[in-house]
């Protein structure tokens, strides 16, 4: 049995990544047009696979198979993420691609 600490800190979890969602979903919607859509268009899904990781964690704490392959997608889209804002970067920066 998890302590309620640990609970309570998983709840905030979620409900923060749950929130990152829905204002990066407001976020891309409102700048889906510009250079900066295709960036934001990862960010969505970034922060449900992170607001989905942690409930993982609390329910089903055997599944750690499950969990790492949470994480590793979070990680992974975070790389898509850093490695878009780069290029757009660059793009913006010095007229190419």
């Amino acid at each position: 049995m998890q302590h309620p600490p640990y609970q309570v800190s998983v709840l905030v979890a979620s409900l923060v990544g749950a929130a990152g969602f829905v204002l990066g979903l407001q976020a891309w919607l409102k700048f889906r047009g510009s250079p900066f859509g295709s960036v934001l268009a990862v960010l969505p899904l970034l922060m449900a696979v992170l607001a989905l990781y942690h409930p993982l964690l609390l329910v089903f704490p055997a599944y750690t198979e499950v969990a790492l392959l949470m994480e590793s997608a979070g990680f992974a889209l975070l790389v898509v993420f850093v490695g878009l804002a780069l290029r757009m970067h660059r793009r913006m920066s010095y007229g190419g691609g």
